[in-house]
């Protein structure tokens, strides 16, 4: 296919564009008698262009809404990513505690086992004397 630019027609600043059958997929003896000659004269080249420029407004127009349903839809994920993290910061103070907790509990625990070592050594001691001398 070839299109000249406005102007290039033949003497009549008419548009031609010439479609023809010599491009891939011709057969053999498809020649200049089978060229389809479709010209454009200026007003219909106008009213082409015009329809061009409003199918790509009503393109950007579309695509405008696309994007406030996406700027929307972001913003509600950006509400609930902030929750989540915020959730996951609570989360991660509470598991601190827990451990400082447990920690504390341990330390306890084994700071207080020789005393429950004597305490126990003790109990023995009474009950083997409690057995030798009452029984």
């Amino acid at each position: 296919p070839k299109a000249p630019g406005p102007g290039a027609g033949p003497g009549t600043g008419d548009t031609v564009i010439e479609i023809g059958a010599d491009g891939p997929g011709s057969g053999p003896g498809l020649g200049e008698e089978q060229m389809q000659t479709v010209e454009l004269t200026p007003a219909n080249y106008l009213e082409s262009r015009a329809t061009a420029i409003e199918s790509v407004q009503s393109t950007i127009l579309e695509l405008g809404t696309i994007f406030q349903q996406l700027q929307s839809v972001v913003a509600e994920q950006q509400v609930m990513v902030s929750r989540i993290h915020d959730e996951t910061d609570r989360a991660v103070l509470d598991v601190e505690s827990g451990q400082a907790q447990l920690m504390s509990y341990y330390r306890r625990l084994s700071s207080n086992r020789p005393l429950v070592m004597k305490i126990f050594a003790m109990v023995v001691f009474f009950m083997m004397l409690y057995g030798i001398f009452v029984a």
